[in-house]
């Protein structure tokens, strides 16, 4: 093989591996734009609900009705619940979803006019005592 041919293969080679190299960079850095921007933690919204504190009709279920009329099933495994019935209180902490039972209500309630509540759950974390007793 003569020089030239040598000098011109060795030419292509080098080409063609700096193509490779460059197709495979333009592939990944779009997945990893994808992936950094799935892997953002976004802190969880903090909401502050006051009211009455009641017991649901099944164990284990409070709820509080705030002033603008929705109702918010509580629900914790940090906060004694239990312990702060019929007091008027302040709870924050987590929205999540809302049962399938009470969802249920709420479209009966719906259903017979009884009222347009707006029903909502909240994981607390934690509780405070506003007033020993209810007023309504």
């Amino acid at each position: 093989m003569s020089h030239r041919a040598r000098f011109a293969s060795r030419w292509a080679a080098l080409v063609l591996l700096g193509l490779c190299s460059l197709l495979v960079f333009g592939q990944d850095n779009p997945q990893n734009n994808q992936t950094n921007q799935s892997r953002r933690v976004v802190p969880p919204i903090q909401v502050i609900v006051a009211g009455c504190l009641r017991k649901g009709t099944e164990p284990g279920r409070f709820y509080v009705t705030d002033e603008h009329g929705r109702t918010w099933e509580l629900s914790s495994k940090k906060v004694d619940l239990a312990a702060q019935l019929f007091h008027v209180v302040s709870v924050s902490g987590h929205p999540t979803a809302v049962s399938k039972t009470q969802e249920g209500q709420s479209e009966q309630s719906q259903k017979s006019g009884a009222g347009s509540n707006q029903y909502f759950a909240l994981d607390v974390v934690e509780l405070t005592m506003l007033s020993n007793s209810c007023t309504r």
